[in-house]
Order: structure tokens, then sequence, then C-alpha cells
């Protein structure tokens, strides 16, 4: 076997941590950095908020590069967390809302996508995150309509950060519809045509080659060929190798999330493929952070927010403790 210096690129932008990883071809990790991303938000779907995003990326990145020795980075795919509602104008410039705004869009928009009469015979369950991006799209045009007229492509983070790399607007099936295509009827739903969408594609498929700019900023050759990645709970099923029928993968993040992969789509209810047409049914617990943070204060008697360094004062005074046998023996 013919042993290389070539090595690809893994970024997982959460909503807490954004995190870089380098693998060799066996698989193996080779450099890690991560950037601590929740004092960023509120996501507000802003040019600012997206910047501070990016900048995460950026940092998460160089920290990884910097454990890379003479290896040769030839590949990079990305993983995001949702956030649908990302639009762009003409110009390619972020129609953004402040964060109070985008916090009330709520999930009415959304339901209304599904409970909508467009649909016929067709289940808008097929389509799994895209609805989300359709009912906020919707929800855009009939409470800011001065924003929604300047709108020329709709797309949510995943879109957006490929776009940031290579100019393209693209997502995967897992962050965007299930489907190659998105559905004629995002037409009267959210008042776009579907090529306003981002363009579909197979989370491993290569899309292009990084752009000059973010290379530079990335520290990354600009023969990097970008591929597309997946939404993060997708990546999550695709690392833990839950990927056949009865596989199931939970996540303990700043969302608790439950996928279970089904195999085939079961109808009427909602998921997304987590790679290669399966599908896996998905049910999540929002804003488990906290929850878990308000434990950490009072295990320890802290006071003000949790950051990375009260964990870690946590993490120390469980190395340190010794189990006792509670009760009779």
């Amino acid at each position: 076997m013919t042993i290389t210096n070539e090595v690809v690129l893994a970024v997982d932008v959460g909503s807490s941590w954004c995190k870089a990883a380098y693998f060799d071809g066996s698989g193996n990790a080779v450099s890690t950095g991560e950037t601590w991303v929740r004092d960023r938000q509120p996501f507000g779907h802003d040019a600012e908020a997206l910047e501070r995003v990016w900048q995460g990326v950026v940092g998460a990145v160089r920290e990884a590069n910097a454990g890379l020795g003479d290896r040769q980075t030839v590949a990079l795919g990305i993983a995001a967390r949702k956030a649908p509602g990302i639009w762009l104008d003409e110009a390619g410039a972020v129609v953004g809302l402040p964060a109070g705004v985008a916090a009330s869009i709520g999930r009415q928009p959304i339901r209304a996508c599904y409970a909508s009469s467009v649909w016929g015979d067709d289940d808008p369950f097929a389509y799994g995150y895209g609805i989300d991006l359709i009912g906020n799209t919707r929800w855009l045009r009939d409470n800011r309509p001065q924003h929604f007229a300047r709108v020329c492509r709709a797309g949510n983070l995943h879109s957006w950060l490929v776009y940031r790399l290579t100019g393209q607007w693209a997502t995967s099936h897992a962050g965007g519809p299930v489907q190659q295509r998105w559905p004629e009827a995002v037409r009267e739903l959210s008042g776009l045509s579907p090529d306003a969408y981002p363009a579909v594609f197979d989370d491993s498929q290569v899309i292009g080659t990084i752009a000059p700019e973010p290379a530079g900023e990335l520290g990354l050759p600009e023969t990097t060929r970008v591929i597309t990645g997946t939404h993060d709970g997708a990546a999550a099923n695709i690392g833990a190798g839950a990927l056949g029928p009865g596989d199931a993968c939970l996540t303990y993040g700043t969302n608790g999330v439950m996928r279970v992969v089904t195999g085939e789509r079961i109808p009427g209810r909602f998921g997304y493929t987590v790679t290669s047409g399966r599908w896996a049914l998905v049910r999540d617990l929002p804003n488990l952070a906290p929850l878990l943070d308000g434990v950490v204060s009072a295990t320890i008697n802290h006071t003000g927010p949790v950051t990375p360094d009260t964990h870690r004062e946590l993490t120390k005074m469980a190395a340190e403790y010794r189990p006792v046998r509670m009760g009779p023996p």
C-alpha cells in the first residue's frame, strides 16, 4: 500500500463549538482544532452574525493547521446545524434580520407549509428539512415584504458556508430536500422559484475547488477540493456508524436529538436521509445545553455564564472523585 502525506479536512459548525479535524488515508485523526462559538449567538440571520460564525471556522481550522506538519490538504467537507432562512440579494449580499426578529419566526409558518393544500397527493414529509427553509421564507414574504423584495436566493447555514467557500449556492440532501430538486410547490408556498433554492448534491460529491479568498483565510491550498458535506445530525450518524435499519444515534449537544434509521421512508413522519438514501426518523429536545449548564452550575456552586473553563473545572472534580457504594453490600 502506498503511503502518502495527503489529508482531508472535516469541519463541524455547531451552536456551541466549531471543530476542525484532519484525517489521513486510513481515517486516523492527524490534527484537530476548535473554537467556542456559543458566545457568538444568538444566530440572527444577518451578515454580522454570519461573519462571527465564519471567524469561528477560521479559528478552528487555523488551530488544526498548526499540527499538520508537511501534510497536504486535498479536500474539505463541512457539516453544519440547520439554521434555515439565510437569504441573499442579487449581488450575493445577505438580506439580514436582527436576532430578535429572527427569533420571532417560530414554527407556525413551517406547520402551515405541511398543512397547505398545494401538495395534493404529494407528501410534504418527503422533503425533510427543506420544508423548514420554505416555511421561514414564507414568513419573510408575509411579514417582512421590504426584505423579501430583495431576495434572490434562499438557503441555510450549510449552503451559505459552501457559498463562502466556492461561490456556489448548494446544500446536501439532509440539509435541504431529500430529492434532487426542490418541489414546484415552493412557488406558491414561498413566492420564490425552485431555482432560488440551493442546488442539491450528494454528501460526498465534489462541488469544486476552494476560492482564493477563503483559501487564504483558512490557510489552505487553492487546489483544495470542496466536498458537499451534510447536516450535522446526519454527520453524527455517519461518524457513529449508525447507518443500518434499526441503528440509532443520540446526540447530547446544544440540542438533544435522536435519529433512528428506518431505511425506507415512513409516510407522514418527519425525517431525512442520513446518507445514500437511508432514511431516519428524527426527534429533538431543543436547547438541551442550558439545562445541562444549570446542572453544572448547581454542582459546583457556580454563578454567571457557563464557559468551557467551567466544564473543565467539573471534569477535574470528576477525575478526583472516588465512587463509593451506597446502601447495604
